[in-house]
C-alpha cells in the first residue's frame, strides 16, 4: 500500500509542478515609468510622474527651468520632445509633495488674503475717520505684518534638492 502511495505522490509531483521558465517580464516593455527622488540612507522618496511639472537646474547653469514631463525613457526624461539626461540635472525643486508643504501653501494663502483685506479696511478707516487716524494706521500695520508673514511662510513651500551624494534621481519602471 505504501508503495502505491509513493508512486502516486511522485506521479502527482511530476505532472503538477512546472519547471522554471524564462522570465516573461524582461521581454515586455514597462507599463509605468516615473522619476524617483530619494535620499540615501532614509525612506524619503518623492515620485515625479509623467504629466507633472518638474522644475530643475542643469549642471553649469544658474537658471531654473520648469516644464511638463511628456515621457520618461532609459535614463532621461522628455520635455516637449527634448531629451534631458538625468546625469545633467544638478538640482530639482518640488512643490506641495508633502503634507507640511501643502499646509504651508494653505497658510500662505490665508495670511496673505487676510493681510490684503485688512490693509483695505485700515485704509478705509484712515480716510473715513478724520479725527482719529491712528486706528486705521494700526490696522494697516498689523495687516502688512500678516501679509509679510504669509510671504515668509511661502518660502517653505518649495523643496530644493541637490542631486549628488545625498539625493538621487533615477527612473523607476514597473511591469
Amino acid at each position: 500500500m505504501a508503495k502505491y502511495l509513493l508512486f502516486g505522490f511522485i506521479f502527482f509531483i511530476a505532472f503538477t509542478c512546472h519547471s522554471q521558465t524564462t522570465d516573461t517580464a524582461s521581454n515586455t516593455l514597462p507599463t509605468y515609468r516615473y522619476l524617483l527622488l530619494s535620499k540615501a540612507g532614509t525612506v524619503k522618496r518623492y515620485r515625479i510622474q509623467i504629466g507633472e511639472t518638474i522644475t530643475y537646474q542643469l549642471k553649469g547653469s544658474k537658471r531654473w527651468q520648469s516644464d511638463l514631463i511628456t515621457d520618461i525613457r532609459g535614463t532621461s526624461f522628455f520635455i516637449q520632445h527634448l531629451e534631458i539626461p538625468l546625469a545633467r540635472v544638478e538640482r530639482v525643486q518640488l512643490q506641495n509633495h508633502t503634507g507640511g508643504r501643502k499646509l504651508a501653501a494653505w497658510t500662505k494663502g490665508l495670511l496673505q488674503g487676510a493681510g490684503g483685506l485688512f490693509v483695505l479696511i485700515g485704509g478705509i478707516n484712515f480716510f473715513y475717520y478724520s479725527e482719529d487716524r491712528s486706528d486705521g494706521l494700526q490696522t494697516m500695520g498689523a495687516a502688512a505684518a500678516t501679509y509679510a508673514l504669509g510671504s515668509g511662510i511661502g518660502r517653505f513651500r518649495k523643496g530644493n534638492y541637490k542631486i549628488g551624494d545625498t539625493w538621487m534621481l533615477k527612473v523607476m519602471e514597473m511591469y
